[in-house]
């Protein structure tokens, strides 16, 4: 079932070992049952999939979001992220893969900060 609510094979799921992302597409039903449902076909926790994707105890994925099956990196190559509209510093931290309390790190910003468009996020140090 979880694979098919990704749309990839549950083989595959199974064979990221780097820091590989699949974009979510299950239905706002499947939203509250899919960290048990990939946890469990990937061999990882619920709350170390929440862990991985910086969603707190209660975070649950929304459509189209990247879900992460391992930790993701303190840095990106990229550098530098430019904030478009809608954009959250959770989406840049998918994104790119960067842990969110790096990118609060190096930005001197916290859960709390508000970004605009145009704002250069730095996404290594």
């Amino acid at each position: 079932k979880i694979a098919t609510d990704v749309q990839v094979s549950a083989a595959n799921l199974r064979r990221f070992n780097e820091k590989i992302a699949t974009d979510v597409q299950v239905s706002a039903a499947n939203l509250r049952r899919f960290n048990e449902k990939i946890a469990t076909d990937v061999q990882v926790s619920a709350a170390n999939l929440r862990r991985f994707n910086d969603a707190g105890k209660d975070g649950q994925p929304v459509e189209k979001e990247i879900v992460y099956i391992e930790s993701k990196a303190k840095n990106n190559d990229a550098k530098v992220h430019v904030v478009e509209r809608g954009e959250t510093l959770r989406y840049i931290s998918q994104r790119y893969a960067v842990q969110l309390h790096y990118i609060f790190k190096y930005n001197n910003l916290d859960e709390n900060s508000i970004i605009q468009p145009g704002n250069q996020i730095l996404l290594k140090h």
